[in-house]
């Protein structure tokens, strides 16, 4: 957090000027007429408060009255009183806009939305399957060139009986 901090002190007559921020520090001697010029040019703020400014300068129909209260008097029950004629309707705003969204959450599909566990399951077994027939149909096509490019085997004696004996039963 960033803070700035100016003092001026004056003893008897010494006048010193005190500046610090996270940075810098800086302690000055001032003359007198500089002292003097600087409490010349601060005007403490003694006019209406902030809100009774605005509601002054922006609400023309007199639904809201201002508090004509100094800033320094002005407190947060003033500013929570000012507000209260109107508070419900803010709290009803706010219940629109909440439907609102609802209602567009039902109707628009989100593609990130997330799905229930049996949807990626099914996904996920969808996609080891198709990978796994990838697999297969890989190793049967190197089978098959194996196979063509071997010679065929001659048949032996024994093969031959065995034929026969199944043939018989």
């Amino acid at each position: 957090m960033n803070y700035q901090q100016i003092k001026l002190v004056k003893d008897g007559n010494d006048h010193t000027l005190f500046y610090e921020n996270q940075e810098k520090r800086i302690e000055q001697q001032i003359s007198e007429d500089d002292f003097k010029n600087i409490f010349e040019n601060i005007e403490p703020n003694f006019g209406f408060s902030l809100p009774d400014k605005l509601i002054q300068d922006f609400v023309k129909d007199g639904s809201i009255i201002p508090s004509f209260k100094q800033s320094h008097q002005f407190t947060k029950e003033d500013f929570n009183e000012m507000i209260n004629p109107f508070r419900e309707e803010l709290l009803y705003i706010n219940e629109l806009k909440n439907t609102k969204r609802q209602n567009i959450k039902n109707y628009i599909k989100n593609i990130t939305k997330k799905r229930n566990r049996k949807s990626r399951y099914e996904e996920n077994k969808k996609k080891l399957q198709e990978k796994k027939n990838k697999i297969l149909s890989k190793i049967k096509r190197r089978n098959i060139q194996k196979n063509q490019d071997k010679e065929p085997k001659q048949k032996t004696n024994k093969m031959k009986e065995k034929k026969k004996k199944k043939k018989k039963n």
